[in-house]
C-alpha cells in the first residue's frame, strides 16, 4: 500500500514540476499569468517582487518616484531600493541600501507610520521621501542617470516617474470637501535637510529596555548634532554629575586678586565681571555648564577674600577706635 502511493506522489510530482515549466493554471479556464489560481494558495514562506528600472534626466536632480502599494490591506508596505555595487551603470557612482516599512493614512484610518533605513557608499541617490495621506504607497526622490532594484513581499503597482524637465508627478485625483486634490510632486536638486542618510528613522515613538551604547553623537529635536548629545529643547533631571575641575586655586599662595578698583573699572568697560563671558558670548556660544559652575565658585571664593580682607580692615579699624577712645 505504502508502494502504491509513493508511486502515486512522485508521478503527481512529475506532472507539477511539468507544469510549472509552462505557464499554469489551476482550477481556471484560461492562462494569461504565469500562474493563476482560482483558490486558496498557501505559501510557506513569502512572495517577493524584484524589479529593476533606470531614471534618466540630470544626474544633479533626484526625481520623485512613486510606489503604488497593491496590498495596502494586507499589512504594512515593507520596500527595498538597492544599487548594490558602487560600479552599477559607471564605475564609482555609488552604491545604495535603502528600507521603507510604512503604511499610509488612506483617508484618515488612523495606523498611518513610517519607518525608514538608508545607507549609501559614495554619490548619495536618494534626497528625499514621502508617505501620501491618502494614497496606498510611497514616493522617494531618487538621483537621475542611474539604475535602481527594488523588492517587497507587498504587491507594487506600476512605478509613476517622470525624469524629464522639472519632473513633474501627479498622481490619484480624489474628491474632497472643496473639489478635487491632486498630489503634486518635483524635482529637487538638494537631499531634505531632515533626511538620515547613513542609519534609521522612526516614525514613532521608541522604548528600548536595557543599556544603550551609542557611538556617535545624538541629537534631539535637531537633524545633525555637532556634539557627543545635542537637544533642541528643555532637559528636565532630579541630578546631573558634571565632572569637571574646582576653584580651589584662589585659596592658594601666589594667587593674584584683583583689588575692587581694578573690578570696578572692569565693569565699567565691559558690563561683566572679569573672567566671566558675556552675555553676547553666551548668546552665541552657550554655556558650559561645568565651566560655569568652576566660574561662580572662583567669583565666590574671591568675595570671600573681599570680606576677609574687609573684616581685617574693619578690626584694625575698631582696634584704633578702642585706643583713641580709651585716651
Amino acid at each position: 500500500m505504502n508502494e502504491i502511493l509513493e508511486k502515486r506522489l512522485r508521478r503527481l510530482s512529475i506532472v507539477l514540476v511539468a507544469m510549472f515549466a509552462f505557464n499554469q493554471s489551476i482550477a481556471t479556464q484560461t492562462v494569461n499569468e504565469d500562474l493563476v489560481v482560482n483558490g486558496n494558495l498557501k505559501v510557506d514562506g513569502e512572495i517577493v517582487y524584484k524589479k529593476s528600472f533606470y531614471i534618466g534626466g540630470d544626474a544633479s536632480k533626484f526625481y520623485p518616484v512613486y510606489f503604488p502599494d497593491l496590498s495596502w490591506d494586507s499589512g504594512a508596505f515593507d520596500l527595498q531600493v538597492y544599487r548594490h555595487s558602487i560600479h552599477t551603470d559607471t564605475s564609482g557612482q555609488g552604491s545604495l541600501m535603502a528600507r521603507f516599512v510604512s503604511h499610509s493614512s488612506q483617508w484618515g484610518h488612523g495606523s498611518a507610520f513610517d519607518n525608514s533605513e538608508i545607507y549609501y557608499q559614495n554619490n548619495l541617490h536618494i534626497g528625499k521621501y514621502h508617505v501620501p495621506y491618502h494614497v496606498a504607497g510611497i514616493v522617494l526622490w531618487l538621483r537621475g542617470q542611474a539604475t535602481y532594484y527594488y523588492s517587497s513581499p507587498s504587491e507594487i503597482g506600476t512605478l509613476l516617474y517622470n525624469d524629464s524637465g522639472d519632473g513633474h508627478v501627479q498622481f490619484r485625483e480624489y474628491p474632497t470637501g472643496s473639489g478635487v486634490y491632486k498630489e503634486n510632486h518635483y524635482a529637487i536638486t538638494q537631499p531634505d535637510s531632515g533626511l538620515l542618510t547613513s542609519g534609521k528613522t522612526f516614525g514613532g515613538d521608541l522604548k528600548v529596555v536595557g543599556s544603550s551604547i551609542f557611538d556617535g553623537k545624538v541629537g534631539i529635536g535637531i537633524d545633525i548634532p555637532s556634539n557627543e548629545l545635542d537637544v533642541n529643547g528643555t532637559i528636565r533631571a532630579k541630578e546631573v554629575i558634571v565632572e569637571t575641575g574646582w576653584a580651589d586655586f584662589v585659596f592658594k599662595n601666589g594667587y593674584e586678586l584683583r583689588s575692587l578698583e581694578e573690578v570696578d573699572t572692569h565693569i565699567e568697560e565691559y558690563g561683566h565681571l572679569p573672567g566671566v563671558p558675556s552675555a553676547v558670548e553666551v548668546q552665541e556660544n552657550g554655556l558650559e555648564i561645568g565651566q560655569a559652575q568652576m566660574l561662580m565658585m572662583q567669583k565666590i571664593e574671591e568675595l570671600t577674600l573681599y570680606v576677609l580682607q574687609l573684616n581685617a580692615e574693619n578690626i584694625e579699624l575698631r582696634n584704633r577706635v578702642d585706643q583713641l577712645e580709651s585716651n
